[in-house]
């Protein structure tokens, strides 16, 4: 490294709710953990939280062993997680380090403010990656990559049933990142040092800001994040009735994030004590709930956890809340709702009405289709029926 050159770093970010009066009331179980004040004369205010680490034996060596030759001794992993927070602007941004977002409370952070940062800054004709979910009978989750930068007609995304939940790509300005992967989270590759980031959050706040995206990503509004409180509790309600009565036809689980499923063992989930599952099965999990589905509220909901215990490890690591894992689709008020992610949203009015003004618009058949022909695929039944009919 050529002296005096500034090293490149790649840090991951969350911007914390403006309700987040001090990292105390960010981090869960605080008495757990170990806090560091930044010195004096650091360039901003903040402080670093970080977890006590924990030796222990990797499952596999008790796995292994009984048909080895001879035994494999003292084999120990050890693990640290950190948090930094950083003030600016009056707001605390958290960066982590390791595991570190697992030391965060999983309700004090923005939602959305890597992907609203990303989509504001990323060159539209420079994308590498797409994650997805896509609204259908079940929820389908899909990772979109280009072997070089591209643009966006590239990914073939339908802009009518996609909601973008994480991208990754170049921005315009170098100086401000090399590169962009945003989700909830901000995680970007910059040459920085420590005693920049006062000065970085203040860039990545006015990105957050910034309605840039508008120009080419505006589609990303036509599923709109239900805000109206009294709309939120009605949905809210309507969900929970609809678990006592049992009622999963419309509703399942799913993580609210990519995940690789390879490095699953178990799953758990609160309210089942120790009740471990392969998947996240809606059905199961209500059978080992039992009567106590009767007792259910919201509040539950979302206090239960779930935990993943992860391959080679003998821990269970809390994921992610039950609430933010059910996907369920509702009318209410002859509106469509969708409950993702632990968020409500609605489908954008204009563009639902665009949608349905389109399909009015095409012609009705002179004469009707024929039927498909057993195991007979969409492509090949396009191509016969259009030959057909030439």
């Amino acid at each position: 490294m050529t002296r005096g050159r500034i090293p490149t770093q790649k840090l991951t970010v969350l911007l914390l709710k403006k309700s987040v009066e001090s990292p105390l009331h960010a981090v869960r179980k605080p008495q757990s953990l170990v806090r560091v004040p930044l010195r004096n004369d650091a360039p901003y205010e903040g402080e670093l939280w970080y977890s006590r680490p924990r030796t222990r034996t990797p499952q596999w060596k008790h796995f292994v062993e009984p048909v080895l030759e001879l035994p494999l001794g003292e084999l120990t992993t050890s693990s640290v997680s950190a948090v930094l927070f950083v003030k600016a602007k009056r707001r605390f941004f958290a960066f982590t380090f390791g595991y570190g977002r697992n030391i965060l409370k999983p309700n004090c952070y923005e939602r959305a403010f890597g992907l609203r940062v990303a989509l504001n800054r990323i060159h539209h004709e420079r994308l590498r990656s797409m994650d997805l979910r896509t609204y259908e009978d079940i929820m389908v989750t899909t990772r979109k990559q280009t072997s070089r930068s591209a643009e966006l007609a590239a990914f073939g995304l339908d802009i009518s049933r996609d909601l973008l939940r994480a991208v990754t790509g170049e921005p315009d300005d170098h100086a401000f990142a090399k590169r962009l992967t945003g989700a909830d989270a901000l995680t970007f590759t910059a040459q920085i040092t420590a005693k920049n980031l006062g000065e970085k959050c203040v860039e990545i706040l006015h990105a957050f800001r910034d309605n840039r995206y508008k120009q080419h990503f505006e589609w990303v509004d036509h599923l709109s994040e239900v805000k109206d409180p009294h709309i939120v509790n009605m949905l809210n309600k309507a969900l929970v009735e609809t678990l006592k009565k049992r009622d999963t036809e419309k509703l399942h689980l799913a993580p609210p994030e990519v995940i690789d499923w390879q490095s699953v063992e178990k799953f758990r989930i609160g309210g089942t004590r120790r009740e471990q599952y392969d998947d996240l099965d809606i059905d199961e999990y209500m059978q080992a709930l039992g009567s106590k589905i009767d007792e259910m509220t919201i509040e539950k909901l979302k206090s239960y956890q779930v935990s993943v215990r992860w391959t080679g490890s003998q821990d269970f690591q809390n994921k992610w809340s039950f609430f933010s894992c059910i996907v369920w689709e509702t009318n209410f008020n002859g509106r469509l709702y969708a409950l993702v992610e632990g968020r409500w949203f609605e489908i954008e009015r204009n563009f639902a009405n665009r949608v349905n003004s389109f399909i009015a618009s095409l012609p009705a058949p002179d004469r009707p289709l024929p039927p498909a022909r057993k195991n007979e695929r969409e492509k090949e039944y396009n191509r016969r029926v259009s030959a057909d009919s030439s």
